[in-house]
C-alpha cells in the first residue's frame, strides 16, 4: 500500500510538471506572438511622415498600444506564476525593448521586465535564472542582426535598460535594501556584458577587422568564463574557431579549440546534447572524456593543415596516454601511433615556410583609445612579405601617414591629433642574461648554467649543442614571446682614410616582450616591455658569422642528396657563391685587421672570449663550407661545372688564409678558458651563443621605405 501510494504520488507530481511545462509554452507562444506584432515595421508609425502618422492615427490609432496594454493586463493576471514562465517571457520583453522604437512601449516592457526581476528574488533570492536568459537574448538579438539592428540601436538599448533598471532599484532601496544591492550588482554585470558585446557586434565584418573581433571575442569570453557562464563561453569558442577557419589561420583554431577542451575532464560524466546553430557547434549526448577527445582530435586536424606538428604531437601525447595507461583502448593507441609516425616524418621532410613578425607602433589621437599609443607586435601570413603587412594595415587606416623611421616618434606626433603609424619587421629571440639578472651575468657556475631550465625550448639550441636545422627553426619562429630589431650605428666621427667598416661597426639591439607567446588564439600581442643593447664591433661580427654559418648548416642539409632531391639549387649556389666571394675579396682581412691584432685587445681586454669564439667560428666556417661545395658538386648539373671550379679555387685561397691566421696564434696556455673575464660596470656585455644563433640577419634592418644609410656622424638616414 506505501509503495502504491508512493508511485501514485509520482504519478501526479510528474502529471503537474508536465501540465505547468505545456502552460509554460501556452503562455510563451502568446507573448512571442504579441512581441512579432509589435516589432512589425508595416505598423510602426515614428517610421512616417508626419502627415501619413496622423492619416492613420485618425483611422486606426497605434494598434500597438492596445497590444501591448492587453499583454501588460494578462501579466498581471498571471500573479504568482510569473516565475513559471520566465525563460519564455525575458525574451519576447529584451526584443521590444530593442526593436521597437515607441518609447511608451518600451517602458512598458521595461516595467513588466523588473515585475519578474521581483518575482524571481522573491521566490529565489537571487536573479540567476533571468540574467542567464538576459545573457543569450541579447547574444542572440545581435548575432542575428534581426530586424537591421545598427550600432545606434544596440546602444542606445543599453543606455535606456541600464538608466531605466538603475532608477527602479534607487526606488525600492529603502523597502528592501537586499535586492536592492543585489539588483545593482546585476546591472553591473549585465552592463559590462553588454558593453563587451556590443564592442564586438559593432565591428565591421572585413578582413582588415580580423585582429580585433578576435580581440574583442577574448574579451567577451573572458567575461563569460569569469562569471561561470560556460555554455555561452563554449559558443563564443566555436565562433573564433570558425573565424580563424574563414580566414585559414589554422594553427589558431587548433590552439581555439583547446579553450573547449580545457573544461572538460578525462572522467565519465554525461554531458547532454549540444547544439548552437550560429556557431557551428553540435556535439551528441556523451561522456566528457568523449567529448575532449572528439576535440583534441578536431583541434590535432587543423594544426596538421597549419603544419604545426609540433603542437599537434603534443596533444597526441595525451591521448597516447589515455589510450595506454587508463582505458586500455590499443586500437585507438595504434592510430594515435601511426599519425605521430606521419607527423614526425613530415616534420623532417616538409619544408617550411614560418610566418614573419612586424611591429606596429599607432601615434596620434586620431586612433582609437584602445590602439593610441600602443605599440604591438603582428604574426603575419605565411609568405608576407613587408610591403603586403603594411598595405594591409593601411587598408584599414587610409588617411594615417607612415613614419619611415624607428626612433621613438617626437611629442609633436606623440601628442597630435592625426595618424601616424611606424612599421617593420623584427625577428623572434631572447633576451640577453644581462637583462633577465643583471647582478648574476658574471657569477654564473658551470653547474647553474647546467641546471637552468628556460621556458622556450629555442633558448636550449646553442652552438654545443646542435640540432637538424629545421627543428631549430621552428623553435626559433614558434612558443615565442621576445623579438628583436638591430640597427647600425657608429660612436663618434669616422676616422679619416678608414676603409674597414668592421672596426667601428656598434650594433643596437632593441628587444620587445609582448603579452602572449606566439603562435596563440590571435595574430596580435601588445608589447609590456622593451630593452635596449649595445653590440659591440666584435660581437656583430661574431653574430653575423655564426649567423651565417647556422644558415650554411641548414642548407647543406635541405640539398644534401641523401635527404631527397629534385630542387631548385639556385639559392644554394647564390649563398656559398656569397661567403666564398665575401671571404676572398677581404671579409677575413677585415676581420684579422680589425680583431685579431694585438692592438685591439689592449683597448678592449674585456673582447678576449668574444675573439676567440669569431676565430673558432671562421675556422667551423671552413668546415662547413668544404661540406656544401661536396654536396653542391653532386647537385649541380653539367653546365654549372665552370661555376664548381671556380668556387672550389676561391675556396681553396679562403681556407689557406684563415688556416695562416690561426697558425699565426700562440698555443693557448692549458689554464686558459673561454670563461667571460671580470667587466667594467660600462661595458654592455657579450651575447650569449644562444642569441646569437638564433638572431641572424638581424643587423640588416627591415624598415619600409630606403634602404637603411649609415651616415657620417654615426646616425642613422
Amino acid at each position: 500500500a506505501v509503495v502504491s501510494t508512493q508511485s501514485t504520488g509520482e504519478r501526479i507530481e510528474s502529471k503537474m510538471k508536465i501540465d505547468q511545462q505545456k502552460e509554460s509554452e501556452l503562455w510563451g507562444s502568446l507573448f512571442k506572438l504579441a512581441t512579432t506584432f509589435l516589432k512589425a515595421k508595416g505598423i510602426a508609425l515614428e517610421r512616417f511622415g508626419e502627415a501619413k502618422q496622423k492619416s492613420i492615427r485618425a483611422k486606426y490609432g497605434d494598434m500597438r498600444l492596445d497590444v501591448i496594454g492587453l499583454l501588460q493586463n494578462i501579466w498581471h493576471v498571471l500573479g504568482t506564476q510569473k516565475a513559471l514562465v520566465l525563460e519564455k517571457v525575458v525574451g519576447p520583453f529584451l526584443e521590444i525593448m530593442v526593436l521597437v522604437d515607441a518609447l511608451s512601449i518600451k517602458q512598458t516592457a521595461l516595467d513588466m521586465y523588473f515585475d519578474l526581476l521581483e518575482s524571481e528574488y522573491s521566490s529565489s533570492q537571487s536573479f540567476t535564472r533571468i540574467e542567464s536568459e538576459t545573457i543569450n537574448t541579447v547574444d542572440r538579438i545581435s548575432s542575428t542582426s534581426e530586424q537591421g539592428t545598427t550600432t545606434e540601436i544596440f546602444f542606445s538599448f543599453k543606455d535606456f535598460f541600464t538608466k531605466g533598471l538603475d532608477t527602479k532599484l534607487q526606488k525600492i532601496s529603502e523597502k528592501d535594501a537586499n535586492m536592492s544591492s543585489k539588483g545593482k550588482k546585476f546591472l553591473k554585470d549585465t552592463s559590462t556584458f553588454l558593453e563587451l558585446l556590443f564592442a564586438l557586434r559593432t565591428l565591421p565584418d572585413s578582413p582588415e577587422y580580423e585582429d580585433d573581433r578576435t580581440i574583442a571575442t577574448m574579451k567577451l569570453m573572458e567575461y563569460l568564463k569569469q562569471t561561470g557562464r560556460s555554455d555561452t563561453y563554449v559558443r563564443y569558442v566555436h565562433m573564433l574557431c570558425n573565424q580563424h577557419l574563414s580566414s585559414n589561420n589554422f594553427t589558431e583554431a587548433g590552439l581555439t579549440l583547446l579553450l573547449h577542451a580545457d573544461l572538460l575532464s578525462w572522467g565519465n560524466e554525461k554531458l547532454p546534447e549540444t547544439k548552437a546553430e550560429e556557431a557551428g557547434v553540435s556535439f551528441p549526448a556523451e561522456t566528457a572524456r568523449q567529448r575532449k577527445e572528439r576535440l583534441y582530435n578536431m583541434s590535432v586536424g587543423y594544426l596538421d593543415k597549419g603544419k604545426n606538428w609540433e603542437e599537434a604531437l603534443q596533444l597526441l601525447a595525451q591521448l597516447h596516454k589515455q589510450y595506454e595507461d587508463v582505458i586500455f583502448d590499443y586500437a585507438k593507441l595504434a592510430d594515435v601511433l601511426n599519425m605521430e609516425s606521419v607527423f614526425f616524418r613530415k616534420i623532417i621532410n616538409t619544408e617550411r615556410f614560418f610566418a614573419e613578425y612586424f611591429r606596429v607602433g599607432y601615434y596620434g589621437r586620431g586612433f582609437d583609445s584602445n590602439l593610441q599609443g600602443k605599440e604591438f607586435v603582428y604574426r603575419g601570413f605565411e609568405l608576407e612579405r613587408m610591403a603586403d603587412f603594411v598595405q594591409r594595415i593601411q587598408v584599414k587606416f587610409p588617411n594615417a601617414k607612415l613614419l619611415t623611421y624607428t626612433e621613438t616618434p617626437p611629442p609633436e606626433i606623440l601628442s597630435s591629433n592625426g595618424q601616424y603609424l611606424q612599421v617593420y619587421a623584427v625577428k623572434p629571440s631572447i633576451l640577453p642574461k644581462s637583462i633577465i639578472d643583471p647582478n648574476q651575468q658574471n657569477k654564473e657556475t658551470k653547474e647553474t648554467k647546467e641546471n637552468t631550465i628556460t621556458e622556450n625550448p629555442s633558448q636550449q639550441i646553442t652552438p654545443s649543442r646542435p640540432v637538424p636545422p629545421m627543428i631549430a627553426k621552428y623553435h626559433q619562429y614558434n612558443n615565442v614571446n621576445t623579438f628583436l630589431y638591430s640597427k647600425p650605428f657608429r660612436k663618434g666621427p669616422k676616422e679619416k682614410g678608414a676603409v674597414n667598416e668592421f672596426k667601428d661597426l656598434w650594433i643596437m639591439s632593441n628587444y620587445f616582450v609582448t603579452e602572449d607567446r606566439f603562435p596563440t588564439i590571435h595574430r596580435r600581442s601588445e608589447i609590456l616591455n622593451q630593452y635596449e643593447v649595445e653590440l659591440s664591433p666584435v660581437d656583430n661580427a661574431l653574430n653575423t658569422i655564426e649567423g651565417k654559418n647556422l644558415e650554411l648548416k641548414e642548407m647543406n642539409q635541405k640539398y644534401d642528396p641523401l635527404n631527397g632531391g629534385g630542387l631548385n639549387i639556385s639559392p644554394y649556389t647564390m649563398v656559398l657563391k656569397g661567403v666564398i666571394d665575401a671571404a676572398v675579396n677581404g671579409g677575413v682581412t677585415l676581420y684579422k685587421q680589425a680583431f685579431f691584432v694585438p692592438e685591439y685587445l689592449e683597448k678592449n681586454p674585456d673582447k678576449g672570449t668574444q675573439v676567440k669564439r669569431l676565430r673558432l667560428a671562421l675556422s667551423e666556417q671552413v668546415t662547413i663550407l668544404d661540406l656544401g661545395l661536396k654536396i653542391h658538386a653532386q647537385v649541380c648539373p653539367p653546365e654549372m661545372s665552370g661555376l664548381q671550379e671556380q668556387l672550389e679555387g676561391l675556396f681553396v685561397k679562403m681556407k689557406q688564409e684563415i688556416e695562416e691566421e690561426s697558425q699565426s696564434q700562440p698555443k693557448k696556455d692549458s689554464n686558459s678558458s673561454l670563461e667571460v673575464p671580470q667587466r667594467s660596470s660600462h661595458s654592455p656585455p657579450p651575447p650569449s651563443p644562444s642569441v646569437l644563433a638564433l638572431t641572424r640577419d638581424n643587423s640588416q634592418p627591415s624598415l619600409i621605405g630606403d634602404p637603411l644609410k649609415l651616415s657620417e656622424n654615426g646616425n642613422s638616414d
